[in-house]
């Protein structure tokens, strides 16, 4: 160190009596040699086992050790990687932004830890992570962090200097589904109905029935997706349209919902013409709608009939089955009717009408014979 020893003679000229050099040791606390070798190890720990998207704390806080276990550690500074969709948090220590962490949207932020950090000492310290656009489709929350300092560690002792933090991410989501039917009950009536091949409208073959379901987030957190599946009876047991399909699926944002028919040749089959379109708004609330217009009560004059219809049974192949009984017995009374004329004409058989019994029939009197 030079110092020199000025004699100010005037305000113009000065005069230097003498200088010297002098060396000041300053105890550093690194032995005989005089060369700090510290030994610094990084130990951090999340506050919360798992991080939940969409929570209403949306902190993630982080408490950090920073031990060193050699000798002095000057100038030394604690590095975080801040995770993308995340926003750093205040400390007591004195932390400042640095760059970004290569390519991706992750910063690095530095923290002065000591000057120096001694000897078997340690810092502590937390810091606070908020979640603001957090990515729901990863499985965990990666922070990365490290510290060193001016002085070189022995080779070997610098593996633990930096650590992962990993905190397992969250997606909790309650769905619920909320459907309404248009109308709510309907009350369908065969009269004046026209066979499905014969039929060119659609209000000809039954009256129109509008389904409209809602899928509700109720959170906390977002999803990136989810499916719905809307199972209808179509066809009755012997083949017939049930509930007809007259025209595809209607969402209320196509750009955020796609929808489609997984049997498309089951769309408006026999190529109707849609005549009477009704679908459920989701304007109309779900608790309170009006059926009160009169034009549902209308198309159904016949309500007494149609009572009377329901009381019929349904099935296809119990009429099938009555159907070819009936068939058989009057087929049955034919052939009876026949054989007595054609026995009546070639004069072996004699008509009697009355009860029939062994006391009132006799066998040389009608020419018959017991089987049994």
């Amino acid at each position: 160190m030079r110092i020199a020893f000025i004699d100010q003679l005037s305000n113009r000229s000065v005069r230097f009596i003498r200088a010297s050099c002098a060396k000041l040791a300053i105890d550093k606390n690194c032995g005989s040699d005089e060369k700090c070798v510290p030994d610094l190890k990084v130990h951090a720990i999340s506050r919360k086992e798992k991080f939940t998207i969409g929570a209403i704390d949306q902190s993630l806080l982080i408490d950090v050790t920073v031990n060193n276990r050699g000798e002095d550690s000057y100038e030394s500074q604690f590095y975080v990687i801040i995770p993308s969709g995340f926003e750093y948090g205040g400390q007591p220590l004195s932390c400042s932004p640095q760059t970004k962490a290569g390519k991706s949207d992750d910063y690095i932020f530095v923290c002065d830890i000591g000057n120096p950090l001694p000897g078997d000492g340690k810092a502590n310290f937390g810091f606070r992570l908020t979640g603001t656009n957090v990515d729901a489709t990863g499985e965990e929350v990666v922070v990365k962090m490290f510290a060193n300092s001016t002085n070189k560690e022995a080779e070997g002792r610098d593996i633990d200097n930096e650590i992962i933090l990993r905190v397992p991410l969250e997606v909790k989501a309650q769905l619920s589904l909320v459907g309404r039917s248009t109308p709510e009950q309907l009350d369908y009536s065969i009269r004046n109905r026209t066979p499905g091949l014969n039929a060119i409208f659609d209000s000809e073959i039954g009256p129109i029935v509008s389904h409209l379901y809602q899928v509700i987030n109720r959170g906390p957190s977002a999803i990136t997706g989810a499916s719905l599946d809307i199972i209808w009876p179509s066809f009755s047991e012997n083949g017939q349209h049930l509930l007809y399909l007259i025209d595809e699926p209607q969402v209320d944002d196509p750009s955020k919902v796609k929808c489609r028919v997984k049997q498309n040749q089951n769309i408006n089959p026999d190529s109707l013409t849609i005549s009477n379109e009704h679908f459920a708004t989701e304007s109309t609330t779900m608790n309170n709608v009006d059926y009160s217009d009169g034009s549902i009560r209308n198309q159904y004059e016949d309500f007494k009939y149609m009572r009377k219809i329901k009381k019929i049974k349904r099935s296809s192949a119990g009429n099938n089955l009555r159907d070819e009984r009936r068939a058989r017995m009057i087929q049955s009374k034919n052939d009876m009717k026949n054989a007595v004329k054609m026995a009546k004409s070639a004069g072996s058989a004699v008509e009697y009408k009355g009860p029939l019994s062994r006391a009132t029939i006799v066998s040389s009197s009608f020419n018959l014979f017991q089987l049994c």
